[in-house]
């Protein structure tokens, strides 16, 4: 899944780290023993069955983007991350807030 279409399911979060590429690397690392995942320095992108999560690392905040064919694969997508980061961060207090984004409208 390159680029999102009008049929797609997404949802945004940033969150709050001291240390975002630390946990961002890990978070993909831990992935990549499952799923394919291509990583750099200050992103990487997890490409699940049915979707991906692009994640950013910026000073404080680790930016993550999930999108889906279906709604509730994209809320298990965001449950599964979600769970997983507090997992491999654990010396971090994580709070994943996440924001669906509409799609853009039918012309």
């Amino acid at each position: 899944m390159s680029r999102p279409d009008s049929s797609q399911h997404q949802a945004s979060a940033r969150v709050p780290l001291a240390t975002p590429a630390r946990s961002m690397n890990r978070l993909a690392k831990h992935f990549a023993h499952r799923v394919p995942v291509s990583r750099a320095e200050d992103h990487a992108r997890i490409d699940f069955q049915d979707g991906v999560c692009t994640l950013k690392a910026e000073a404080t905040t680790l930016c993550i983007d999930i999108e889906s064919t279906a709604a509730a694969t994209l809320e298990r997508y965001q449950e599964v991350v979600a769970r997983h980061l507090a997992q491999v961060t654990p010396d971090e207090a994580v709070d994943v807030r996440w924001q669906r984004v509409a799609p853009p409208a039918a012309s």
